[in-house]
């Protein structure tokens, strides 16, 4: 392991605490992007993803989606267009949103965190851009309930902005006029 390897797996913890079911993508580029992750570029059916970090590049090797000899499917940008919709509806976990990208002609497909995009490339040179919207990671920062006052803090948030809960000390965290004012950011242990 190296400092670029623990920073990305640190980051990508974060992201999967705080990023919820349906449109969560915006999220996962955010704290990506806030960990020095420049681009991220997904080649396949291999599912190979290499990412380029302030820190240095790390290559990580998912589940291959087919194996053996195939043929590429042809380029349909409006099928990857429907995976796209179906997966930010949360309709469809990763492995089947990668399956469905293939099935469209999808053989890589690079994020850009600094720009906001996603380029999605057939082998033949044809693409399809998608911008993505930035994220606001606060709109998803709550407290959890590590005693009584902790949470009522925590059920005022979740009942007046629908956020996801997040471990943090009661004394970190107050409502001032109905929104949740975090005085400190630092979480404590689960327990």
């Amino acid at each position: 392991m190296s400092i670029a390897t623990d920073n990305l797996q640190a980051a990508q913890a974060r992201a999967r605490e705080l990023r919820p079911a349906v449109g969560g993508f915006p999220v996962l580029a955010r704290v990506l992007h806030d960990a020095g992750v420049r681009s991220n570029e997904w080649l396949l059916p291999s599912a190979q993803s290499i990412y380029r970090t302030e820190k240095g590049p790390v290559v990580e090797q998912g589940q291959p989606i087919a194996t053996g000899v195939l043929d590429v499917p042809e380029f349909d940008e409006g099928g990857v267009v429907r995976a796209l919709r179906a997966d930010q509806a949360g309709q469809t976990a990763f492995a089947e949103f990668l399956i469905a990208i293939w099935e469209a002609g999808v053989t890589r497909f690079v994020v850009d965190l600094h720009a906001r995009n996603v380029t999605y490339y057939g082998c033949n040179g044809e693409s399809y851009l998608e911008e993505y919207p930035d994220a606001d990671l606060a709109q998803w920062l709550a407290v959890s309930v590590c005693c009584s006052e902790c949470e009522s803090i925590a059920g005022t948030a979740v009942a007046q902005r629908r956020e996801r809960i997040r471990f943090l000390r009661w004394c970190d965290a107050e409502v001032i006029g109905g929104r949740l004012a975090m005085r400190a950011m630092q979480p404590i242990a689960a327990g």
